[in-house]
């Protein structure tokens, strides 16, 4: 049995982008897919059999690959020659005070990077000395005739480019013997000398497409150029009408904007972007949705062409003035959900182009980099947590679908069943609210906001970020994780002596040591809290102590005032501790303690075989004693023989059964 490759032609298509990550659905305020790449001028190649022609397959290849910084911006397509475009609608008038449905229509732009060329080019094999030239003449013009009425309409250019594996060479003014034949196809097919092109297919076929795409993207430029004048004269007329039409305005200034960056002409882009915002201003609408997606779309490509213009203070500029002035978009009480969710999607998608333009080259500074961005972002969605939070409890028949867009950016479709009752939209919104998972998209805005503030050398302030994230893992009950995370706070705040953010920080691993639990963790922590050193009111130390004293005295401990509501879920975990582990041996020599032991020697030298008096000081800064049993003393070199005395500095410690010393070598 033989086995057979079927090779498909491969088709245009958008970047499989998303500023959402895999795992981290969120359906509000998504920047569409389709704006996030730099528009690419579109050309349509029809009559390339990629499948069963190897010469066409070659000439693809060499389109397709190595499309490098080198190489134009041009998105190629291989499509039949009766390839059905997209029908060109007839505009309509606006000039008697009709108002469109809607700002920016939500298919003008995959439409025009997918689905319009700027340029259809026709490929055929045809030699100038072939017998069949005339029947291959015609055929040529039957296919440009068929490209030429399904793109009716429309402003896209034809080409046509000649295969030909015996191209004539001719010398400088030499007239070509086959300028008949290259009238006469010119005729048939109806185009001029300057649509017609050659292709030599030999061992220099690469520097040749290379020649032929630099002359096809002087076409793409002059097709851009006048769909950009056309809908500049669309503009012109609605300005001249008596009572301006804002939407209209803001949707001719953005595309005339879009047609300017295919022709990668981005100052003039920048332009038009920046003028379709000031028109979008100007409409009003309190907390108007598709106003605030309109904006999110429009000052993406501003920031995105600032960056690429190497003004990053522009864009930086541009971005605060845009969160200032949308800021009092409120929106009803009952949504307040959706503003903190656009704040925070602004500072979001502001922090990926911040740092793409830093991975192109781009320096920034510690106190200006895209973690101050994510951090934002992550301010933002707590406060939008806290909204879901305080939602009434009112369930919905069936499960929402998240809305969709409609024809319009902004204009949300909602998804009701037909076989349901009347559904209000606030209750639906605040349904489909409730899946977004807030706390995941936090532990993923702070560790990127980390990932930034270390590569920019802002350690402390990285530092801070993982203290909230332990926070967002206590709050999902990853008590190791927190933990873990505290762990690396309180090392670098103890080595730093800031003694109340590590005392803040010191609760809170005690906490969540208590709700693991973990034992020797909580005594070492609480240990260190109820000390000298600690910042701690002077109640909570108390508090704390007490507790430690009943987990000493072999007693379920009583965690009412450290943990309140989760107290109950601690007890029980504390009771099923066998007996076995509440014996532990910790080290306290890196950590503040409240035992404090103070050695010395009544002389500072001592002759050879002579006895050796030391004296052990224990002194003790908790609020209240703690008893002990036993206290070791172990040298470290030679074998001494030790007369050990106990001195107690104040009240604190109490109650001793004797001591014991051990010699060591």
């Amino acid at each position: 049995m033989q086995s057979t490759t079927t090779r498909q032609a491969p088709t245009a298509s958008l970047p499989q982008r998303s500023m959402n990550p895999p795992d981290l659905p969120d359906p509000l305020f998504n920047l569409p897919p389709e704006v996030i790449p730099d528009p690419q001028p579109f050309i349509a190649l029809c009559g390339l059999d990629f499948v069963h022609n190897a010469t066409h397959r070659t000439i693809w290849e060499c389109f397709a690959s190595n499309r490098g910084a080198d190489r134009l911006p041009i998105l190629y397509q291989i499509v039949p020659a009766d390839h059905e475009y997209p029908v060109s609608k007839i505009k309509k008038s606006y000039e008697y005070g009709t108002v469109p449905g809607g700002i920016l229509k939500k298919n003008w732009i995959r439409k025009h990077m997918l689905e319009v060329p700027a340029l259809v080019v026709l490929f055929a094999d045809l030699e100038w000395d072939d017998p069949a030239f005339a029947e291959k003449k015609i055929a040529c013009s039957s296919k440009i005739a068929t490209v030429r009425a399904s793109l009716a309409g429309r402003s896209t250019r034809i080409a046509l480019v000649l295969v030909q594996s015996r191209p004539h060479t001719f010398a400088p003014g030499e007239p070509s013997p086959d300028s008949e034949k290259v009238n006469g196809l010119c005729n048939s097919c109806e185009l001029t000398l300057k649509q017609v092109f050659f292709l030599p297919n030999n061992d220099q076929l690469m520097g040749y497409v290379i020649r032929l795409e630099t002359a096809l993207s002087e076409m793409v430029q002059q097709y851009y150029l006048n769909e950009s004048k056309r809908v500049r004269g669309h503009r012109d007329a609605v300005m001249r009408m008596a009572s301006q039409n804002l939407s209209l305005l803001v949707r001719h200034q953005f595309k005339i904007g879009y047609f300017n960056e295919f022709r990668q002409d981005k100052q003039t882009s920048l332009k038009h972007y920046q003028q379709a915002y000031l028109n979008l201003q100007q409409i009003r609408q309190d907390g108007g949705f598709e106003v605030k997606t309109v904006a999110m779309i429009i000052m993406y490509r501003i920031c995105r062409l600032s960056f690429r213009l190497a003004c990053p203070v522009d864009a930086i500029s541009n971005f605060r003035k845009h969160l200032e002035v949308f800021r009092v978009y409120k929106g009803p009480l009952d949504l307040a959900y959706q503003h903190e969710a656009w704040l925070f999607r602004q500072n979001y998608i502001f922090g990926v182009i911040f740092d793409e333009a830093i991975q192109s080259g781009l320096s920034a500074i510690p106190s200006e980099n895209p973690g101050v961005y994510f951090t934002k972002a992550a301010d933002h969605m707590k406060l939008r947590q806290k909204n879901c939070l305080q939602f009434p409890p009112q369930q919905l028949s069936f499960v929402p679908t998240p809305p969709v867009d409609g024809e319009f950016y902004g204009q949300l479709i909602l998804s009701v069943p037909s076989n349901s009752t009347e559904v209000p939209i606030a209750v639906y919104l605040q349904n489909c609210e409730r899946a977004v998972n807030h706390t995941g998209w936090m532990i993923y805005l702070l560790n990127t906001a980390i990932a930034q503030f270390r590569k920019h050398r802002c350690n402390r302030t990285a530092l801070m970020l993982f203290n909230r994230i332990g926070d967002e893992y206590s709050v999902i009950g990853a008590y190791d994780k927190a933990q873990a995370l505290f762990s690396q706070g309180l090392v670098e705040y103890r080595k730093s002596k800031w003694s109340v953010i590590f005392s803040q920080l010191l609760l809170r691993q005690i906490r969540v040591s208590a709700l693991i639990p973990n034992v020797a963790e909580f005594i070492r922590s609480t240990l260190e809290a109820i000390c000298g050193e600690s910042y701690l009111q002077q109640n909570d130390r108390l508090q704390l102590q007490e507790t430690l004293m009943q987990i000493l005295s072999g007693d379920r401990p009583d965690f009412r005032n450290l943990l309140r509501p989760q107290s109950q879920m601690a007890y029980q975990k504390w009771g099923s501790l066998p007996p076995e582990a509440l014996l532990c041996v910790l080290d306290m020599d890196n950590v503040f303690s409240c035992v404090e032991c103070h050695c010395s020697f009544d002389r500072p030298s001592f002759a050879a075989h002579e006895m050796i008096t030391m004296t052990a000081r224990l002194a003790l800064t908790s609020p209240l004693p703690i008893p002990f049993s036993e206290l070791q003393v172990s040298p470290n070199h030679l074998t001494f023989v030790l007369t050990l005395y106990l001195i107690f500095n104040g009240p604190n410690i109490f109650g001793h059964a004797g001591c014991s010393v051990q010699s060591g070598v």
